[in-house]
């Protein structure tokens, strides 16, 4: 009889990861065989050190040193595997996808939650994880989720059961999380809180080692050690003949152009980061239009604007308080998650890579998980949550197909972010790299001399359509 049950429960397990795998294929299905997208192009696919760097050398100290050497030692396994065809590396990001689903559907189990199955749906159809799942560069992030999740159950059960086994296991899996992105890095501040604080030690060890690895590979070695690299973009004029003739690559720099000032005034400070926060926090319950590049947020300080920061500080602190009257402790976790992973997005925090007007809405794959936490939790009448989960999934699906459908393609995605947010030169030179990478110079310097006048980027400009004409010449 018990094995009997031990069978049963594996078989159920099974028929939720494919049924979740069925449902990401069928969403995601137009986008299996797209072209590479803007970064796909730079890091994978034009990328020297993938196409000539051994996989393990990604993790020694020298040129080659990643600050995620898990993702970039996997990039550089599947190019050698799979080199250009973009099919397979989607159907992986699909798959992964679809396992993550399946880990928060086992993990808010194992939380005590209710409505696991449909909260962990919700999570698998919502259009925020769309370009986490159809850009291929983010697989860093799908593998991050993918890698905390076993973490996290781990050592679930190792508080259920004392197993060290498991517990030396979940931090290993933490490490892997955070060296493949250091999404989950903010979360080293809860675990100061921890009342069995050693245990927490070597978890807070990983997050330090992160953080310090990213920002010195990103803002003291430099972040892309490709030869002839001046900015986001790798020239194509590195053709992969030249590549036999470069003996030692020197470290460059990238530039990231001049840093954003900070305002005189610290409350428009404040400011722009409600206001992310509380765009952030809408996209959750309402998506808008998915977009490669969004307008970047502004500060109007119209009613409408400070009513519903306001709105949303209030709401948040009452939870808070509600959780913590109630000692609902998980409630309570998930929220400070889903804050302390998402505010350094939103500007509270300053780095320096990012410029915080900014708002980019797949930023919220990760910050989301601990907001499934809080929902799993609701006990308030079974029937009309149910009922609103499967409203909400059946919304978000036709949102995520719709959005699969319309733009299988890099071209259609970024002009569709041209089109709605026209004053982004940066889409624009997305787009004519993007022509240039697939050999279509002429599309590309009919984008570029229309830009030609721009002040701030005439130079850099007029350097790549010259670059432009020479690949022709030399065709």
């Amino acid at each position: 009889m018990q094995q009997f049950l031990k069978n049963k429960i594996g078989l159920k397990s099974l028929l939720v990861l494919l049924f979740f795998l069925a449902v990401s294929l069928v969403i995601y299905y137009p986008t299996l065989k797209s072209d590479p997208l803007w970064d796909d192009w730079v890091f994978l696919f034009r990328s020297w050190a993938i196409k000539n760097v051994r996989p393990w050398e990604y993790w020694l100290f020298g040129i080659h040193r990643r600050s995620w050497p898990v993702f970039f030692t996997t990039l550089s396994l599947m190019y050698k595997a799979w080199g250009d065809n973009t099919f397979y590396y989607h159907l992986t990001s699909v798959v992964l996808h679809s396992c993550n689903g399946f880990l928060i559907y086992k993990i808010l189990k194992k939380l005590g939650g209710s409505n696991t199955l449909l909260i962990a749906l919700l999570y698998l159809v919502h259009p925020l994880n769309f370009f986490t799942v159809s850009w291929i560069i983010q697989l860093k992030t799908l593998m991050c989720i993918f890698f905390f999740l076993i973490s996290l159950g781990l050592f679930l059960d190792h508080l259920k059961d004392g197993s060290k086994y498991r517990y030396w296991i979940s931090v290993l899996f933490f490490g892997l999380s955070l060296l493949s992105k250091s999404a989950f890095a903010p979360i080293g501040l809860m675990m100061i809180f921890y009342k069995d604080k050693a245990k927490m030690v070597p978890y807070l060890l990983i997050c330090v080692y992160s953080v310090l690895l990213t920002g010195w590979a990103t803002h003291i070695k430099g972040f892309v050690q490709d030869p002839q690299v001046t900015s986001y973009f790798i020239s194509p004029a590195v053709a992969e003949e030249n590549f036999s003739k470069i003996e030692k690559i020197e470290p460059m720099t990238r530039k990231l152009g001049p840093p954003r000032k900070r305002d005189k005034d610290p409350f428009n400070e404040v400011a722009l980061s409600l206001n992310n926060l509380t765009r952030y926090s809408l996209y959750v319950f309402y998506p808008s239009e998915n977009l490669l590049v969004q307008p970047s947020t502004q500060i109007t300080y119209s009613y409408k604007e400070i009513l519903s920061a306001l709105v949303l500080v209030f709401l948040i602190i009452f939870l808070f308080f509600r959780f913590y009257e109630t000692k609902k402790i998980n409630s309570l976790l998930g929220l400070t998650f889903f804050l302390i992973t998402l505010l350094p997005l939103c500007g509270v925090f300053f780095i320096p890579i990012f410029r915080y007007s900014n708002y980019v809405e797949y930023w919220l794959s990760v910050p989301i998980l601990g907001l499934l936490v809080c929902f799993s939790m609701i006990s308030f009448r079974q029937v009309y949550i149910k009922g609103l989960l499967i409203v909400a999934i059946c919304f978000f699906t036709y949102k995520t197909s719709a959005t699969s459908i319309n733009t299988p393609g890099p071209v259609s995605m970024i002009e569709k972010s041209i089109e709605s947010y026209p004053d982004s030169i940066l889409t624009k030179f997305i787009l004519a790299r993007h022509y240039t990478f697939k050999g279509e110079y002429e599309k590309s310097n009919q984008i570029l001399l229309k830009e030609r006048n721009n002040p701030e980027f005439k130079v850099n400009i007029m350097k790549d359509v010259e670059e432009n004409f020479n690949l022709m010449k030399s065709r």
